[in-house]
């Protein structure tokens, strides 16, 4: 129940921020709707605007077809099951959201090329050389220095301080990856300040201005989530650092750093969106670049002639590649196998949950495994050996914990941080001692926990 609120609570802001960033598309966005670029005198033709009440009628049906699936987990027993179902709701709100804007894209563009309605730079790159040559302040540069050396410093720490124990390799992977972030951050705003300019005027002062305020939001973006990551890397460090933030508040901090990333997001694209039309309000674009078939649905960027990798969007907000470059190649197979693992993590869920566990004793040495060998401990090793018919209550610090299923490293009370490999719906669980370690095992039935104590006892004396 609990992780089901959890993940509720943590999904359910999806579904009405997508639904936000699409139907804004329904609005014009320099002369373009619904992906398609349109003469100005064209944006109140009666055709248009029937396609706009089409498009948006049919995405809240989407949308409202979509929230009540986040309830069914809740009558649902199996983690594996319920988990599946959340995930591939991701997946279905992502296409299900965008497959009505291609629909009504297409539809638009059609009618766009029946009536022959034409623009002024139509299937051209038309690029201000003096708007190309906006730059950032270059201090920008030691903000992102900093943030990186604070996010990296855990890191360092880890790997020379701290015990190099089993989950060792683990947690410096994460505190690689976490790390990473900032960097990443920082790279992405290096190649947005290198995109070209906006370009809506035949004046280049108009044209600079516009391209400074969409910098101006993507430098404030990209700042603030390296910030935002960075405070999230230290809180994870004294989490694994001996529980010296707790397991609930360092939930809770994940929660909001989620929150804020969005919040971060949505904001930036707003901001640059309302101070763009602040800025065009009194002065109409006098250039109006139709670079429709470069754009593939309205939302997939594909322009030979175009060297830039990273574009701005012309669907939701931030940018998109230019599938014609190789790095825009690399970059959409990267985003593809990542969309590709989400279903993949549900079938690694299931094995999870539905493989059983086995506890033998072999060759003199006691064998726990699951998916594979999990903890072989010979009988030597062993000091004292306990047999208890209930679990003591117990919290995850890394591994896995289901309703069937509990591996890893758990605080188990009266008995400190331990290694568990056990199906903790069973009545049979074995207590195993050793100079260095505690170990809570059981087989998957109590028949069978029962007979390896059995058989233990007789050799540990």
């Amino acid at each position: 129940m609990v992780v089901n609120i959890i993940m509720v609570v943590s999904m359910l802001p999806i579904l009405p921020i997508i639904y936000y960033l699409m139907i804004n598309e329904a609005e014009p966005k320099k002369n373009i709707v619904l992906g398609v670029t349109l003469p100005v005198e064209q944006l109140d033709n009666p055709l248009v605007l029937q396609m706009i009440a089409r498009y948006k009628k049919e995405l809240r049906i989407w949308s409202l077809c979509l929230l009540p699936v986040l309830a069914v987990p809740f009558f649902i027993k199996s983690f594996a099951i319920g988990f599946s179902i959340y995930m591939i709701w991701i997946l279905v709100v992502v296409i299900l959201c965008f497959y009505p804007f291609a629909k009504y894209n297409q539809k638009l563009s059609k009618i766009k090329k029946e009536r022959e309605w034409s623009t002024s730079y139509a299937n051209t790159v038309v690029v201000d050389m003096k708007a190309v040559m906006v730059r950032q302040s270059k201090s920008l540069t030691i903000c992102y220095l900093i943030l990186n050396v604070i996010s990296f410093a855990p890191l360092g720490y880890a790997f020379f301080y701290w015990e190099k124990d089993e989950y060792f390799s683990g947690k410096v992977m994460l505190f690689v990856i976490m790390a990473s972030i900032t960097l990443l951050c920082f790279l992405i705003d290096l190649l947005l300040r290198r995109q070209k300019g906006e370009v809506i005027s035949e004046d280049s002062i108009r044209n600079t201005t516009m391209t400074r305020i969409r910098r101006k939001a993507w430098k404030d973006c990209f700042l603030s989530m390296a910030a935002c990551n960075t405070v999230y890397v230290v809180i994870t460090y004294f989490y694994l650092d001996n529980k010296k933030v707790s397991t609930m508040s360092f939930m809770i901090a994940t929660m909001v750093y989620s929150a804020v990333l969005v919040f971060i997001s949505l904001f930036s694209e707003v901001k640059v969106r309302k101070l763009q039309r602040k800025y065009s309000l009194d002065q109409p674009m006098d250039v109006i670049v139709d670079d429709d078939i470069n754009w593939i649905y309205g939302q997939f960027y594909y322009n030979p002639r175009d060297k830039h990798t990273l574009v701005a969007k012309r669907v939701g907000m931030g940018t998109t590649c230019n599938l014609a470059t190789k790095a825009g190649k690399i970059l959409s197979g990267v985003v593809i196998i990542a969309l590709l693992s989400i279903p993949l993590s549900c079938v690694w869920i299931f094995f999870e949950e539905f493989t059983p566990i086995s506890l033998q004793v072999s060759n003199q040495e006691v064998v726990a495994t699951h998916l594979k060998e999990e903890y072989r401990i010979p009988l030597n090793d062993i000091t004292e050996l306990e047999y208890l018919t209930t679990l003591p209550r117990t919290s995850k610090n890394i591994g896995t914990g289901m309703d069937n299923l509990y591996k890893g490293d758990f605080s188990v009370k009266g008995y400190g941080s331990c290694e568990v490999c056990l199906n903790p719906e069973t009545e049979a669980f074995l207590v195993l001692h050793t100079e260095e370690e505690t170990y809570i095992f059981s087989d998957e039935t109590t028949e069978k926990t029962i007979e390896v104590y059995k058989e233990l006892k007789e050799v540990i004396k």
